[in-house]
């Protein structure tokens, strides 16, 4: 009995020693996590993860992983059985008892962003969810996952895929929403041209890096004190930090919800610099703290992937455009490659997202923004009837096509995935050198048909040197650009041929109203080229098909283009008006022909004014 009591005693010694040399080396482990960059700010300081995570997290202490195991399996099966609210809602139960577990991340937001998403009725229901699932991974998964390449990658993919590519039919109102909400962060607060300012621009970029991170040093500047009291005695609901810089956050897309004297204040301060630093720093703490995006990190991406200033020589980077989902999927895919270990799978994938997004800023980066004028709201008094009012507000519409000045960005990325492969003595995956060259013949057929041929041969020559036992590359441009309009016309069933040229001249109508020229120019010689081509094959196979001359074409595709009620009036009225000022003939053949065609209707065209 006593001998038992010893031992006990001695366990007891021995256990109390080895905590105590445990809690000794947590010292050290610090330092080390410190020294490994494993150290990240204490997700649970914040109030509003503080509930939802440690309280069941301490709760079920040990049986946590059983917990975590059970409702995982769960999870599962009713995502198996289509079930997929109720699936989130175990997911975002596991996400509280194991926050550093990325998987249950990723399922979370792919679930918000793809299924359920797309079981919503309207395109405003599916973006809020497609928004709820990429700011679940940059607003709260890379909190307590700062340096996961996963769910960089993943985030990266919602911007990329499910915002900026074609899959979803509302795709296109998801690019509109996401320009929307972050170009008030890119234009000062007074500027007058918000759809121009909004493309931000290096210089401006480096003032948002530069400005101070402390509120409190900012208003050691009496000037600054002075202003920020004036915007308060202006609007009495500004008082408090956070209203004011939503205020002047707002202001630019909706000024109709301030009251008159917060705009004679903006108006006085007009173009002064106590006013440009305040904005500055109001928009600089907003992307990061909204967005969690540094302008510095921006001004960096611009410098190596901005577009090329073709004036300026290759070597010459103007800005992205942070509008677009594909700059967003660039910098966070970006961001994940600085944790990913070089020649691993993880570092591939995101390799990729930067490529890719740098491929679609080609094919689908020129975002022009038009349409911003007074809406009519309806309200209702405190007797309940509707009061109409006009407030000065934005009522955006978008229109993307190609940026010719991307490709050469585009390109450069996949060239250097692809030396990366050599380097290693790794043969290279055929999707990706099939997939460089596709794009060399894009950008070669692009720049010629817009009248850059230098730019076109320099890419041809690429080719004609890379794959020198290819018949296909050793001939000169025009022989090589008639080759491929010819390749395009021998794929194309006679029946689409019409469609085909008519999309084109459609296209060049879309860009030549919005100010786009060159791209208007090149469109409507890509279709030319292809009825040319078209005439000639089918005129030889003997197959019979109709196509009206080439000027007849283009002058009913602009009729019908200006008659398709699938066209905004207002790309219509900035058609009619440039036509009006440039091409006066055309512009009264146009008119006298759409009132011809719409007689009796009463809705006769206003001529662009």
């Amino acid at each position: 009995m006593k001998r038992n009591r010893y031992i006990s005693f001695l366990l007891i010694l021995l256990g109390v020693g080895l905590l105590a040399a445990a809690v000794g080396r947590t010292g050290p482990i610090n330092r080390m996590r410190q020294e490994y960059r494993l150290a990240i700010t204490n997700p649970f300081e914040e109030e509003s993860m503080r509930s939802e995570f440690r309280i069941p997290t301490v709760a079920l202490f040990t049986f946590r992983s059983l917990a975590i195991d059970y409702l995982w399996i769960r999870a599962d099966s009713l995502q198996h059985d289509g079930q997929y609210f109720d699936a989130l809602h175990l997911a975002r139960l596991i996400c509280a008892l194991q926050p550093h577990l990325q998987s249950v991340w990723d399922y979370r937001s792919y679930n918000m962003a793809y299924n359920i998403s797309v079981s919503m009725p309207t395109w405003p229901e599916r973006w809020n969810w497609v928004e709820a699932g990429y700011k679940l991974l940059r607003d709260e998964a890379l909190v307590f996952n700062p340096r996961s390449p996963l769910l960089h990658e993943r985030l990266g993919w919602i911007f990329e895929h499910k915002i900026g590519a074609i899959a979803d039919d509302a795709h296109y109102y998801y690019k509109l929403r996401l320009a929307s909400d972050i170009m008030p962060l890119l234009a000062p607060v007074d500027s007058e041209d918000i759809a121009r300012d909004s493309r931000i621009t290096n210089e401006e970029l480096e003032a948002l890096a530069a400005v101070t991170h402390s509120w409190q040093a900012l208003l050691e500047d009496p000037d600054i004190a002075a202003l920020v009291d004036k915007f308060r005695q202006a609007a009495p609901a500004l008082a408090k930090e956070e209203a004011l810089f939503e205020a002047l956050i707002q202001f630019r897309m909706k000024p109709g919800d301030y009251p008159p004297a917060l705009h004679q204040v903006i108006a006085d301060y007009r173009g002064t610099k106590v006013l440009r630093t305040l904005d500055l720093f109001v928009r600089a703490q907003e992307l990061r703290k909204k967005w969690k995006m540094e302008p510095q990190k921006m001004l960096d991406l611009n410098r190596k992937y901005g577009p090329v200033d073709y004036r300026q020589g290759e070597e010459a980077r103007l800005s992205l455009d942070w509008r677009l989902p594909y700059s967003m999927a660039l910098y966070w895919g970006t961001e994940g490659l600085r944790y990913a270990e070089p020649a691993t799978d993880p570092a591939l994938r995101l390799h990729r997202t930067v490529y890719h997004s740098l491929q679609f800023m080609y094919h689908y980066g020129y975002l022009q923004l038009y349409n911003f004028q007074p809406v009519t709201r309806i309200t209702r008094g405190e007797a309940g009837q509707e009061i109409f009012e006009k407030k000065k507000e934005f009522d955006l519409r978008i229109f993307i096509s190609q940026d010719l000045s991307m490709f050469p960005v585009a390109f450069q990325a996949t060239q250097d995935v692809l030396q990366e492969f050599i380097d290693k003595g790794e043969r290279i995956p055929k999707g990706v050198e099939h997939g460089s060259i596709n794009l060399a013949k894009s950008g070669i057929m692009s720049f010629y048909l817009a009248g850059y041929k230098t730019w076109a041969q320099k890419y041809l020559n690429y080719l004609r040197e890379r794959f020198a036992d290819q018949a296909e590359f050793r001939v000169d441009l025009e022989a090589f650009v008639a080759e491929e309009m010819r390749r395009v016309v021998q794929d194309t069933a006679p029946k689409n041929t019409n469609d085909m040229i008519n999309s084109f001249l459609r296209e060049s109508y879309y860009l030549y109203a919005i100010g786009n020229d060159d791209l208007a120019s090149a469109n409507e010689q890509h279709a030319e080229r292809l009825h040319k081509l078209c005439r000639m094959r089918f005129a030889e196979s003997g197959e019979r098909l109709f196509l009206p001359d080439f000027p007849d074409m283009r002058w009913l595709g602009m009729k019908n283009f200006l008659l398709d009620t699938v066209v905004g009036s207002e790309v219509k009225e900035l058609l009619l008006g440039r036509l009006k000022r440039e091409q006066p003939e055309t512009y009264e053949k146009v008119i006298a022909a759409l009132r011809e065609e719409i007689k009796g209707s009463g809705n006769e065209p206003s001529g662009g004014s």
